[in-house]
C-alpha cells in the first residue's frame, strides 16, 4: 500500500522540511512559506485587496493628519530655535569676576556643545592711515575657532593678532576692498576679511572681532555656548559655570533662555498631543478592520488549511502562511498610503515631517497589520482537521 505524507512524517524526520507541491510539511521553511503566502495573495484578490486597502487607508490619513502636525511641530520648534533657545551667555558685567580664557576649550569639549566663542574686553581702533581723525569704531578680543554664526563674506580667516570687520564697521573705518590696518588702545593690526553675524553674535557687526590666541592672563567679558538641542541646555546651564577659571565666581552672570526652553516643550506637547490621540483611533479602527477581514479569510479556506494539517503541515506553517499573506497586503498597502499621505501633506503643508516619522508610521501600519492577523491565524492553526475534512 502507496505511504502519503502523514505517513512518511510519522516514520521519521525525513521528511520533516519536505514540501509536496505547493504544500509545506512539517517544520516551515522560509523560501517555501514566503512563495506560497504570495500565491495565497494572488489567488485571494478580494481578501488580499482588502486588507492593501485599509492598510493604505490608515497610512495615509495618519500622514495627513499627525504628519501634518508633526511639519508643523517641526516649524515652530525651529523658529523657537532661531530665537535663541539653546544659546547660553555667561558674561562678567563688572569686570571683578576675571574669567581666564584658558576655559574655553573645556567648555567647547563639552557633550551637547555645538559651538563656543569667548570675547575679551571692548577697545576703540581707527583706521591708521587716517590716525586719531578716523571715526572710532569697538574691537573684541575673540576667542576660540570662528563660530557658524559669523559668516566670512570676504578675504579670509584670522591668524592670531589678526582682525575681521563687520560690514558696518568696514564702511565706518573707509576700509578699501575690505582690509587694511587699524590701531587703537593695546592693539595694532590688520584687517583681513568682512564678516556679516546671525544671532545670537548679529550685534557685533558694527566692530571688529580680533581673533587672539588663549592665554592665562587673557580675560574674558562674555562666554556663548550654543547647545546641540534644546534639552541640553538645562546641563550646560549647570556644567558649564563649574569649567570657568574666575577669581569671583558669583560676579558671572547667566542668561539662560529657560522661558523658550519651557515655551518650546508647551508647544510641542499641545500640537502633539491632539495628533496622537487621532493616530491612536486610526489605528485601533485599522487594527479592527483588518482583523475581521483576514478572520473572514481565514474562515472561508478552513477546508484547505484542513488539508495542509492532514498532510502533515505543523501549526506554525499555517500561522506563518496566514502571517505572511498578511504582511503581502500590508506592504502593498503601506506603499500606497505612504504615496497618497505625502503627496497629499505636501498640497497641504508644503513641507515634510522627518523621514524618521514616515518611516515610522510605515513600519507602524505593517505591524498593526501583522497582530491584526494574529487571532485569524492562530484560529486556522489550531482547528482540528479531522473534524473540518469529515464529510457531513
Amino acid at each position: 500500500m502507496t505511504r502519503g505524507p502523514l505517513a512518511q512524517q510519522r516514520r521519521g524526520p525525513a521528511v520533516a522540511d519536505a514540501e509536496v507541491g505547493w504544500v509545506v510539511v512539517g517544520r516551515p521553511r522560509p523560501l517555501a512559506l514566503v512563495r506560497e503566502a504570495v500565491a495565497i495573495a494572488i489567488t485571494q484578490p478580494v481578501a488580499t485587496g482588502v486588507a492593501a486597502l485599509i492598510t493604505a487607508a490608515v497610512c495615509a490619513v495618519i500622514l495627513a493628519t499627525t504628519g501634518q502636525a508633526a511639519a508643523s511641530e517641526q516649524r515652530v520648534i525651529a523658529s523657537i530655535d532661531e530665537a535663541g533657545a539653546r544659546t547660553l551667555v555667561f558674561s562678567d558685567p563688572t569686570g571683578r569676576a576675571e574669567i581666564a580664557a584658558t576655559g574655553l576649550d573645556r567648555i567647547a569639549g563639552l557633550p551637547g556643545v555645538e559651538w563656543a566663542v569667548g570675547l575679551g574686553p571692548v577697545t576703540d581702533v581707527t583706521a591708521v592711515p587716517l590716525g586719531p581723525a578716523g571715526q572710532r569704531v569697538p574691537a573684541r578680543p575673540m576667542y576660540g575657532t570662528l563660530p557658524p554664526a559669523i559668516e566670512l563674506i570676504d578675504g579670509r580667516t584670522p591668524q592670531p593678532g589678526e582682525a575681521l570687520a563687520g560690514e558696518r564697521a568696514v564702511h565706518q573705518l573707509g576700509l578699501v576692498d575690505g582690509a587694511g590696518a587699524v590701531a587703537g588702545d593695546g592693539y595694532r593690526g590688520a584687517v583681513v576679511g568682512t564678516f556679516t553675524a546671525e544671532d545670537p553674535l548679529d550685534a557685533y557687526n558694527g566692530g571688529l572681532l580680533i581673533q587672539t590666541e588663549q592665554d592665562p592672563e587673557q580675560l574674558l567679558r562674555r562666554i556663548y555656548v550654543v547647545a546641540r538641542t534644546t534639552q541640553d541646555v538645562e546641563t550646560l546651564q549647570q556644567a558649564v559655570p563649574a569649567l570657568l577659571e574666575v577669581q569671583e565666581r558669583l560676579q558671572v552672570a547667566v542668561d539662560a533662555p529657560t522661558t523658550l526652553v519651557e515655551l518650546q516643550a508647551v508647544v510641542a506637547g499641545e500640537l502633539g498631543e491632539a495628533s496622537r490621540q487621532l493616530m491612536l483611533l486610526v489605528l485601533i479602527a485599522g487594527l479592527t478592520l483588518i482583523g475581521i477581514t483576514l478572520y473572514g479569510a481565514t474562515a472561508n479556506r478552513r477546508r484547505d488549511f484542513g488539508r495542509r494539517r492532514a498532510l502533515g503541515a505543523s501549526r506554525s506553517a499555517i500561522v506563518a502562511l496566514v502571517l505572511g499573506h498578511t504582511a503581502f497586503a500590508a506592504i502593498s498597502g503601506t506603499i500606497l498610503g505612504t504615496a497618497i499621505g505625502t503627496v497629499t501633506l505636501q498640497l497641504l503643508e508644503g513641507s515634510q515631517p522627518a523621514p524618521s516619522f514616515t518611516l515610522g508610521v510605515a513600519t507602524l501600519s505593517v505591524l498593526i497589520a501583522l497582530v491584526a492577523a494574529v487571532p485569524p491565524a492562530a484560529a486556522a492553526a489550531l482547528r482540528d482537521p479531522v473534524r473540518i475534512l469529515r464529510v457531513p
